[in-house]
């Protein structure tokens, strides 16, 4: 995926797999921007079991042979169908960051709604902890990955190190070049947790979140309050939102296409309106030929008439 002016570093991520988590998004009713909501064991169901078996071999052609790594936020939903379709126990590295940072990016990258930033927060977070249960997790604050990218970075290698994946060690001042803390990032300069659009159960996730910064070795959700209750309503508003655009897109493409029809029609037109015209010329040609060819033979006759009568 590309880099933008949102992200000058790059994401880091694989357009191919981030375009099946969408189709997977999509298959269960949401999309990103507007995730569903995820009953227990929904990553078997019917509506996502045929993709089962192209997602194997979609990782397989984007997946190094070896260890490799994987970020996609989807992924805090997704997770548990790829646990289960390709078998596997990942070691995960689950950073959180302030939802109101959260919130201020997503206005400036895709013109979000605050509140919508904030539910879809809530929502990723809190899938996210559930899809990580009995997995080796080290969770770190994107707050202190800024303030010292060096010391994370011995952090991320001594976690992965005992779960036996190898991480060749970068200079420091590559690091700290890289995770360059001048390049804008929304931040803020105050404490997320005290903003008044924050609803009590995204304050209570905030904390939280501060309680399992750390490793964990076999990672147990914890204890969470019930979803800020206008969560659902505003994906539900956002996904008539796409589906509207979705139909306006369609429309505007429709006629595009009718656009394009009647153009080559136009076209095809013109060429047979100048081909009419060649002909007609043609036949005026030909007309005017035949005319003078008349008047030369009823000379000739009467040349001959004239001959032949007696002097």
């Amino acid at each position: 995926m590309p880099a933008t002016d949102a992200n000058p570093r790059g994401y880091w991520e694989s357009s191919r797999l981030t375009r099946f988590n969408d189709d997977l998004l999509g298959r269960l009713g949401g999309s990103w921007a507007a995730p569903p909501a995820l009953p227990e064991g929904w990553w078997r169901g019917a509506s996502v079991a045929s993709l089962q078996e192209p997602s194997r071999a979609l990782f397989r052609s984007v997946q190094a042979e070896g260890p490799f790594v994987w970020k996609d936020p989807r992924n805090c939903l997704t997770l548990p169908f790829w646990r289960d379709a390709l078998g596997f126990s990942p070691p995960v590295l689950l950073v959180t960051r302030d939802p109101v940072e959260v919130a201020l990016s997503l206005r400036l990258r895709d013109a979000l709604p605050k509140l919508l930033s904030l539910a879809l927060w809530e929502r990723y977070v809190r899938e996210s902890l559930r899809a990580c249960r009995g997995l080796p997790v080290l969770v770190l604050r994107f707050e202190n990955v800024m303030r010292d990218p060096v010391r994370t970075c011995e952090r991320v290698r001594s976690f992965l190190a005992k779960q036996a994946i190898p991480c060749r060690e970068l200079p420091d001042d590559r690091i700290r070049e890289f995770l360059d803390p001048t390049i804008p990032r929304s931040s803020l300069s105050r404490d997320g947790s005290r903003d008044p659009d924050l609803s009590p159960a995204q304050c209570d996730l905030l904390r939280v979140l501060e309680t399992i910064e750390g490793e964990h070795a076999g990672f147990a959700p914890p204890d969470l309050p019930p979803e800020t209750r206008w969560c659902n309503a505003l994906f539900e508003q956002q996904r008539g939102v796409e589906y509207r655009r979705r139909e306006l897109g369609a429309l505007i493409e429709a006629r595009g296409r009718t656009g394009e029809a009647i153009g080559r029609l136009e076209a095809a037109l013109g060429r047979v309106e100048r081909e009419v015209a060649d002909l007609r010329r043609q036949v005026g040609a030909l007309r005017t030929g035949r005319g003078v060819l008349d008047a030369l033979r009823s000379a000739a006759r009467r040349l001959g008439t004239f001959l032949s009568s007696p002097k």
